[in-house]
């Protein structure tokens, strides 16, 4: 049963909202009230405003639904899909004919203008105005032959479509949606400078997800001196990185170092955590207790590139690594958005349908293509319907929402929803309404009027659009974007499943002992063994096993990825207890081995420190022994 606390109708469209205003008493003192005085869509409930309700719907929600191997060839897939519009940047030709380089800024003003839109102050486009900004695109100094330039982005900024600070807008009473915005793109994202514009204030640029290009402010972007520092600003080991994972975060102030003081990091920005060794005793003029330390791109005065050491609170929701893509992660990172503005072409500090989906999932290091038509293009598990509206006849109608329907009932939260112009993540089913949760510009209200939302926020697919079809008859794609175009649903390998790998320690003997079984730990730790926690999560099942050996005489264990090693130990009369786990598929997680020549014992591990800790403490390091996930 549906709770609804309240409904009132603001603008002719009912929406429930909960905790209504009491009349406090003169003299009462006041006593807060944990309800939640806020405002729902039509069958939205305020229990649905919490990310657990919606995990608490779907089975194994910790499953990892795709590893780090699977999304690198993903997103190379979506790089070599022509309708994606990515780019392959490390590989693009480092010159080109600059004299010839069109934006086609000038075609889609005219075609604004053609509408009868507006630019700033509600003055109508005119001529003049085009000519104005078609000669800022126009670069004095292009050759025929000329370099591009490798940049780095300081700021988070837009990518727009023409270089001119002046807006176009199709309501010249609505300022909060300008057509000069495509996109956003966020701190220490890499790009490809084409061309700069006539007044030097502008970037023309090319980057990850989008081409051909986009017009973005100089003053975000810094210049690197060379390929190669361009590529160690950004083009570093998924270990040695930290993600940010909510919508956005201000650093720490400091009049010290105001280079890195209050920096805006948005969802999805990777940061190079710098190396133990390399922490200075303060950063930012205080010490590093309790915080991340990273490397933070900056722009010098002459526009070039450097890196500066800043921190970020470990109260900050971050990642060593990118998310494991499991189905409650992919829930929690969306909810960070829930509440916030629509932000068209990633202006108003936010983002739009598919620049939030987008961020939602660079979380997990999987890159989608720009916009809701490029992202459809995507080579990703799909199902492709045709859109119905009210025009069509109730037998067509009803034939084509039984078909999504069957689809939906089957769907993994997260997946994407498609209509023409819209996006959405999919979150589940509750009593018979399809459930949502995206950027949204405008529907339709129960009075049949436009209403505008501009919200990040929860509805269900009977909400209609302005044409009057609801979005469950408009929908034309549902896309499962972490999963191969020719995976089965539910076929995910076991592989994927990670296997949490136990370590424990003998006081009495100095071995230290690496298991899956929780039965064989609760042994050991009865018997006087410590628990020292998850040493690495292995991969269930790969091609390469890691097998496990038992010296009765010495009374250690050894575990090896290398059969030829097992097989000699077993000819010098160790006892061969079989496989112990497997090596991860993807080499992003090794696990060093060490060995101490005093008691004749191995240690493995993960933390590089440790490793370090004990090379200098007189181990010998025998380097890589194989991966966990």
């Amino acid at each position: 049963m549906k709770r609804k606390l309240m409904v009132f109708t603001a603008g002719a469209m009912a929406l429930c909202l909960v905790a209504p205003m009491t009349v406090q008493a003169a003299g009462e003192a006041f006593s807060p009230s944990p309800v939640k005085a806020v405002i729902y869509m039509p069958d939205v409930t305020p229990e649905m405003s919490d990310k657990d309700f919606w995990t608490d719907l779907q089975g194994n929600t910790d499953m990892v639904l795709s590893d780090s191997a699977k999304i690198k060839s993903l997103n190379e897939k979506i790089v070599q899909t022509p309708g994606c519009n990515m780019s392959d940047l490390k590989n693009l030709k480092t010159t080109l004919d600059g004299e010839d380089l069109k934006t086609g800024v000038e075609g889609a003003l005219k075609d604004y203008q053609a509408r009868g839109w507006w630019t700033e102050n509600g003055a109508p486009i005119t001529d003049e105005f085009i000519t104005q900004v078609a000669e800022n695109c126009e670069n004095p100094d292009a050759t025929k032959e000329q370099s591009v330039l490798y940049g780095i982005v300081t700021t988070r900024t837009t990518i727009n479509v023409w270089p001119y600070d002046a807006g176009v807008y199709d309501d010249k009473a609505d300022l909060d949606f300008d057509y000069r915005y495509d996109s956003s793109i966020g701190v220490n994202k890499p790009v490809v400078i084409r061309s700069i514009s006539r007044d030097k204030e502008w970037y023309y640029v090319v980057a990850e997800n989008l081409l051909p290009g986009g017009w973005v402010k100089a003053s975000d972007i810094a210049i690197c001196k060379d390929r190669e520092e361009w590529l160690s600003a950004w083009d570093f080991p998924e270990k040695d990185t930290l993600v940010i994972l909510e919508d956005k975060i201000m650093t720490e102030e400091s009049n010290d170092t105001p280079e890195v003081s209050k920096r805006v990091l948005y969802m999805g920005t990777r940061l190079q955590l710098v190396k133990k060794n390399d922490i200075p005793s303060l950063v930012t003029n205080r010490s590093t207790y309790s915080n991340h330390v990273v490397y933070m791109p900056v722009r010098k005065a002459d526009g070039s590139y450097e890196k500066k050491i800043g921190l970020i609170s470990e109260n900050n929701k971050t990642s060593i690594g990118y998310l494991p893509l499991t189905t409650e992660n992919i829930i929690d990172t969306a909810f960070e958005w829930l509440g916030n503005c629509y932000g068209w072409g990633g202006m108003l500090s936010s983002e739009d349908c598919s620049g939030y989906v987008g961020a939602v999932y660079s979380c997990f290091g999987l890159n989608l293509a720009r916009n809701t038509s490029w992202q459809m293009e995507m080579p990703v598990k799909k199902y492709l319907f045709d859109p119905v509206s009210t025009s069509d006849s109730e037998e067509t109608i009803a034939k084509n929402l039984e078909e999504k329907k069957a689809v939906l009932d089957t769907l993994p939260a997260g997946s994407i929803l498609f209509f023409s112009g819209h996006e959405m993540i999919y979150l589940g089913k509750v009593d018979g309404e399809y459930y949502v949760i995206s950027s949204v510009g405008s529907i339709m209200n129960e009075e049949g009027n436009l209403q505008r939302l501009r919200d990040i926020c929860i509805n269900t697919l009977d909400t209609k659009r302005k044409n009057g079809s609801s979005w469950l008859m408009q929908i034309k794609n549902i896309e499962v974007p972490y999963l191969d175009a020719e995976d089965e649903l539910f076929d995910i390998e076991k592989k994927d499943v990670p296997v949490e790998m136990l370590r424990l320690y003998n006081p009495n003997s100095g071995e230290h002992f690496y298991t899956a079984s929780e039965d064989e730990k609760e042994n050991l730790v009865a018997k006087g063994w410590n628990f020292e926690g998850i040493g690495w999560l292995a991969q269930k099942e790969s091609d390469v096993p890691v097998y496990r050996l038992y010296n009765a005489n010495e009374g250690v264990h050894h575990y090896t990825a290398d059969a030829g090693e097992k097989d000699g130990l077993i000819a010098l009369g160790w006892n061969d207890e079989g496989i112990g786990w497997y090596s991860a598929d993807s080499l992003n997680i090794p696990v060093y081995r060490e060995f101490d020549a005093n008691s004749g014992r191995h240690n493995y591990t993960t933390d590089i420190s440790e490793h370090e800790n004990l090379l200098s403490a007189g181990w010998k390091g025998e380097g890589i022994a194989f991966y966990g996930m």
